[in-house]
């Protein structure tokens, strides 16, 4: 009879532990990390997509995402950037370019990353914040890649044309987007059209954001064929470019099939391929890369 006492007693022991566990989370509050709330423009819109449903209800079972962003510009690269500036371009000390796509998330950005996967290349791709909204499962698989994910404001306005309550909205809520499903912070961000002036400069700055505009413009957006895209890129391509695309805002299937022009024709001129903030951080701009805008 004594064995069946002790194990009793053990049991007992167990359940009284099991008890204090649950009183204890009770009592601090869950261990998983809180929600971000969306503000501005994300929460007033009621719109849902087809996308945004079925990614809510995957990742409402899944476990707790967490920040996948691994870059950042360095705080000493950060600093030799003057708060009214955007960069044009990256000093060119090692032979290594930026690609970019603006506008998306779309559906030619799942393309587009199954292109950069071919070749095993990094890029950065600055988001909408109303298309991130609308495609959180393509946001997600651009992270997942190892891309990284820049603020492009949340609708795609000249923000020269909006006061300056809403040029801070619209950066500071597709930051907002980013950050709130795990994948930012965002630390780069792209005017729309590269349109900017002092004043945003440093509204953006203040805002953590680094504003980045170009020194290839690929004219991707005008419907040029894909072999003029890529020639685009090669006629003016040197070590620091920074190469403007696009994912998004009409169709892009030319951009996409570009690709597999630019990339081998640039590897055959020994270039490697960075996202912007490796490639800023490796190689800072000098001030004749340095502009308000484009």
């Amino acid at each position: 009879m004594a064995p069946r006492r002790s194990t009793r007693s053990i049991v007992a022991l167990f359940v009284l532990a099991a008890i204090g566990v649950v009183a204890a989370r009770v009592v601090l509050g869950s261990a998983d990390p809180p929600a971000v709330a969306l503000t501005g423009p994300i929460a007033a819109t009621g719109e849902i997509s087809r996308e945004e449903s079925a990614f809510a209800s995957t990742a409402a079972a899944a476990p707790t995402r967490q920040t996948r962003s691994r870059w950042s510009l360095a705080d000493p690269t950060t600093a030799m950037i003057p708060n009214g500036d955007s960069v044009v371009a990256a000093g060119g000390m090692q032979r290594s370019i930026a690609l970019t796509f603006d506008d998306g998330p779309s559906d030619y950005t799942r393309p587009v990353l199954d292109a950069l996967a071919r070749y095993n290349v990094h890029a950065t791709f600055f988001v909408i914040g109303k298309n991130a909204r609308a495609y959180p499962a393509t946001l997600h698989a651009v992270a997942d890649a190892g891309h990284e994910l820049a603020n492009h404001t949340w609708s795609h306005t000249v923000l020269l044309q909006l006061p300056p309550g809403a040029r801070r909205d619209e950066m500071l809520t597709t930051s907002d987007a980013i950050d709130g499903q795990g994948l930012g912070p965002a630390t780069l961000v792209r005017p729309p059209y590269g349109t900017t002036d002092a004043a945003t400069n440093q509204l953006a700055r203040s805002l953590g954001l680094v504003p980045v505009v170009w020194s290839i413009d690929t004219r991707d957006w005008t419907g040029l064929t894909a072999e003029k895209i890529a020639a685009n890129v090669l006629a003016g391509v040197k070590p620091g470019s920074i190469v403007l695309l696009h994912d998004g805002g009409g169709d892009r299937s030319a951009t996409v099939a570009a690709l597999d022009l630019i990339i081998p024709a640039l590897k055959k001129r020994h270039y490697r391929f960075a996202t912007v903030s490796a490639l800023l951080n490796a190689s800072p701009p000098s001030s004749d890369q340095l502009a308000i805008g484009r």
